[in-house]
Order: C-alpha cells, then structure tokens, then sequence
C-alpha cells in the first residue's frame, strides 16, 4: 500500500513464485515519470533447504501462502477473523452483530437476559454465522449503521431485522457499559441517519459520524438509575453508547503530533469535539477517515487505522 494508503499498481511489493523444489522472490520497485513507470525488478531464488531472508523455509512460505488465500486474501475476511479472535478471547462479555449493508440477513442480539457468562453457544453461534456470511460488495452506509447500533441499545429498535420477531432491551443492569466497534474499507456514502441527530457535537456540520457517535453517547438509553463507572476518560454515568472506529487501510489528514491518541490543531493544542476536524461531506475523501476519528473523541472511544490484519 503507497502512502495515499491506496493500492496502486506502482507500489513497490515483492512477489513470490513457487515451483516445486525452488522459490524466487523478487523485489518489485517503481519510478515513475511522464512516460514510464520506472520498474526495477531484483531476483533472488532459494532451493532445497536454503531459507529466505526472513529465515523460513520453501514449506514454510507454502504453507503462508496458503494461510493468506485461506484466511486474508480479502479484507472482509480479516475482519472476520479479526472479530472472531475477540469473541473467542473474551468470552465473558455479551455480543451482539451486524453488518451495515444487510441487517436483514445478519442481526444477532445480546445473549438472553437470564444466561450467566461465559456465553458460549451464544458466541459459538454468532462467530458461525458471521464466518458463513457472505459479504457483498455494495456501499458504504456508515452513519445508518452507527444509528442502527444506537437504536438497539436505546432499544427504538425493537424488531429484529433479519428474523423479524421482537427484541428484548438489550440494557438490563443500571452499571451496564455499552460499546459499538464500526469496522470499515471505505469513505461512507448513504443515506443520512434520523434528522434529530442535528449536529450533536455543535461543530456547524450537521448528520456526520461524529454527530451519531454524539448522540448516542450523550443520550440517556435507559430508564435505568445512572450507575455506569466512571473513570478518568469517560466521567458519564447514564447509560450511553461509546463507539470505537476501525479504518482498514484508509487514513485521514489529520496528524496525532503528541501521541496521545488524538489530533491537534495547527497550534499544537488538542481538538475538542466543536472543532474543525474537516467536512466529511465530500466524495470518497480523507476527511471522512478523519470523521471516524472524531466519532471516536465525541463518545469516549478509540480510533484504529489498521494497515494490517495485526493492526484490526
């Protein structure tokens, strides 16, 4: 990936060819100009039990290649794992799932009310049915998608859209926190969510991500008595929804110059959530990556710009 964190066809790369007994590897680099792309290519091969430069043998590449095929050809697919990998890891918490595009194909709620952790059969259930999903191409519905995991915990959303029966209040403890992890490869496009969003975090740009993230954190989700711990980042007690942001492959304009997690003005102090963070409200720009960041800020959560599967 260049540093316009496209995948453009100049981008130096190394590229693999496996025979039967031997492995080339050859480093792919570009120069480009008006005429010419410049490309330089050096070529190197290994056989028999000799190993490359990264100490692994011509099985063991094999057998990489075969993992990235199965596993991380596609970035729906690290996804995938990258989401199974928690459930799995962290059995305890209540999941629930959905995709932006579908709801009506995968909505999984939280798992009933009455079941103690860990979930299992609730975890193993949703990893399933994530890992059978086929995912479509399509568009880029962020900010519907944010709204549609904000209804369910103010529980607004009160029919499942894939199975069409009811559904239960998804917050049932007074001390209960709630989290929403958006996951996505693209600039957000769609429809705008409901119009009282406004322009929740008071920026002058109204019906933005970082408006959904607002709203939805601070909105009372329910009736409950306001016991959810406070710490020294989130000082909210009333149940509200923190959101945290994945950008795979993507990244904005804005630039973290104190590595504290978050973006500073050109004067070096840190943006609130009023500030000028750019206006998404453009065509497959960066400003829309760096609307996911503010999202992000306006509800207490994290923002990730993943260029790997280790990254998501």
């Amino acid at each position: 990936m260049g540093a316009n964190s496209f995948v453009d066809l100049w981008d130096n790369h190394i590229r693999y060819t496996i025979s039967g007994g031997s492995l080339i590897i050859e480093s792919i680099s570009y120069n480009l100009t008006d005429t010419s792309m410049g490309e330089t290519i050096s070529s190197n091969t290994i056989s028999g039990s000799v190993m490359d430069a990264y100490g692994r043998t011509i099985s063991e590449t094999k057998a990489n290649i075969a993992n990235w095929y199965q596993y991380h050809r596609k970035r729906s697919y690290v996804t995938k794992g990258a989401v199974a990998s928690v459930i799995n890891n962290s059995p305890s918490f209540k999941y629930a799932l959905s995709v932006i595009n579908n709801k009506n194909q995968l909505f999984k709620e939280v798992p009933d009310s009455v079941l103690m952790p860990p979930y299992t059969a609730h975890n193993n259930d949703i990893v399933q049915d994530l890992l059978k999903f086929d995912w479509p191409a399509s568009g880029t519905p962020l900010r519907q998608g944010l709204e549609l995991a904000g209804r369910y915990f103010d529980h607004d959303l009160t029919i499942n859209p894939d199975t069409g029966s009811s559904m239960d209040d998804p917050i049932v403890d007074s001390c209960q926190q709630n989290f929403t992890v958006l996951f996505t490869d693209g600039y957000w496009n769609g429809n705008d969510p409901n119009n009282l969003i406004a322009d929740a975090d008071g920026d002058s740009i109204n019906l933005s991500i970082a408006d959904v993230a607002k709203y939805y954190y601070d909105q009372d989700l329910s009736s409950l008595d306001n016991d959810v711990p406070a710490n020294l980042f989130d000082s909210a007690n009333h149940q509200h929804m923190v959101t945290f942001t994945v950008a795979f492959g993507l990244k904005g304009l804005l630039l973290d110059s104190n590595s504290n997690g978050w973006p500073n003005n050109a004067d070096g102090t840190e943006k609130t959530g009023s500030d000028n963070w750019g206006d998404p409200f453009c065509s497959d720009c960066p400003e829309k990556i760096d609307d996911l960041w503010h999202a992000a800020f306006n509800s207490k959560g994290t923002f990730v710009s993943a260029s790997t599967p280790e990254d998501v």
